[in-house]
């Protein structure tokens, strides 16, 4: 068989120069916000793969696309009264009389209209060919050199701000709820902003509560006595001295503890009880009791 010789390629040092001009041009005026500038350095059936501000792919199928793309960034950057500027390191270029290839290394910065400043390293390369309008680019592709640096870990949480609590059933101050037929609460601790709280609750014997709901999850723990709980739709349910219970918030239910109850509660919120009517939709408060 017949051996093909390998086909060379002359490279021309002055269409080199021109090209490496060329580019540099281009890229200055994107970096200046000149739309138009940037526009003659695109061949018109340009293709290229560029970075949005945030670092997304965008692909950009004509010199049309290239240019919207980069008027809808110029126009984000003056919005944001910012500057942009390239800091060259390298730009290497080889050229034939018609055809050309670079590749470019730089500094992409923004400067803040506060002076904070934002860089990131980039490369880019570019495909030119000559015609009778001088270089244009055929096509480029633009990457991050450094990849950005991972968002910090969140911090931890602050250490708790209250302090640590040891009572006894002498310490407790009981405060009658209104409206509740009797039941007495003694909070041990509320939160400032949430308003959850850690609570002590008595029920009198034979008390009874008719459908209602809590705007906050309640846990509690039977110390004395018992309570029964019928959730709509279901059977009801009583929990005695030593059970644990969990009341998910708005949840409609009738409560009633046959021989009084003690129980120890925390909620996630404030605590409240709000009566409903039939189709579970909530009753006004009662007047308050003379």
């Amino acid at each position: 068989p017949q051996t093909v010789a390998p086909a060379t390629v002359t490279w021309d040092d002055a269409a080199a120069q021109e090209v490496r001009a060329q580019v540099e041009r281009t890229m200055g005026a994107f970096a200046s916000m000149d739309a138009e500038g940037f526009k003659a350095g695109l061949a018109e059936d340009v293709v290229s793969f560029e970075m949005d501000l945030e670092g997304k792919p965008v692909r950009l199928g004509s010199r049309d696309d290239a240019v919207r793309y980069a008027e809808e960034m110029f126009a984000q950057v003056k919005k944001m009264g910012a500057n942009l500027k390239l800091d060259f390191h390298s730009i290497a270029c080889r050229a034939n009389s018609t055809l050309a290839y670079c590749t470019v290394e730089f500094d992409f910065k923004a400067t803040m209209a506060d002076g904070g400043t934002m860089s990131q390293p980039s490369r880019n390369s570019v495909e030119l060919r000559k015609g009778d309008d001088g270089w244009r680019w055929t096509h480029w592709h633009s990457s991050l050199a450094v990849l950005p640096a991972p968002p910090p870990p969140p911090a931890p949480p602050p250490p708790p701000t209250f302090p640590g609590a040891r009572l006894g059933e002498k310490d407790l101050t009981w405060v009658e709820i209104p409206n509740t037929g009797g039941v007495k609460l003694a909070k041990v601790w509320e939160h400032p902003r949430t308003g959850a709280i850690a609570a002590f609750a008595k029920f009198p014997k034979g008390w009874k509560i008719p459908r209602h709901f809590h705007s906050s999850n309640i846990q509690a723990a039977i110390l004395k006595g018992s309570l029964t709980v019928t959730i709509d739709g279901k059977p009801e349910t009583t929990t005695k001295a030593g059970g644990y219970f969990l009341e998910p918030a708005r949840e409609i239910h009738a409560t009633m503890s046959k021989d009084g109850a003690t129980i120890f509660q925390v909620t996630d919120g404030p605590f409240d009880a709000v009566v409903v009517d039939e189709q579970g939709n909530p009753l006004p408060p009662p007047p308050p009791q003379k």
